[in-house]
């Protein structure tokens, strides 16, 4: 193993855990926005990714007159922006989730010599 690459499987791995963190406190801010939305008694429907991109002011919807998607990609925009937003979240998660222990046991099959290679 070259000198670049300890470098690269370490930064991997911390930008792994970061994106984990994250993506794991914004599971929790959308859970919690939607049992809000509960307790307040404006409702149980969940929380879609249109409505977290509004909020952020990323997404305006456009004007609609009535006339049905033109191309299978505007259908599969709307259906994107239809969906739950804590199901792409623990979506994010679980594949951060499974690629973790991939990435860390990379050095070891990487260079099973090395006296550092469970060091995470």
């Amino acid at each position: 193993m070259n000198k670049f690459e300890p470098r690269l499987l370490q930064g991997s791995k911390a930008v792994v855990v970061s994106a984990i963190a994250l993506t794991s406190f914004c599971a929790i801010a959308v859970l919690g926005w939607q049992l809000q939305n509960f307790l307040s008694g404006e409702g149980s429907s969940p929380i879609t990714v249109s409505e977290v991109l509004q909020l952020a002011n990323r997404y305006t919807t456009a004007s609609f007159n009535g006339e049905p998607s033109r191309s299978f990609a505007d259908a599969i925009y709307e259906w994107f922006l239809a969906l739950p937003a804590i199901s792409l979240l623990l979506l994010a998660l679980g594949l951060l989730a499974i690629f973790y222990p991939y990435l860390k046991s990379a050095d070891r099959w990487a260079d099973p010599r090395s006296p550092t290679s469970d060091q995470g």
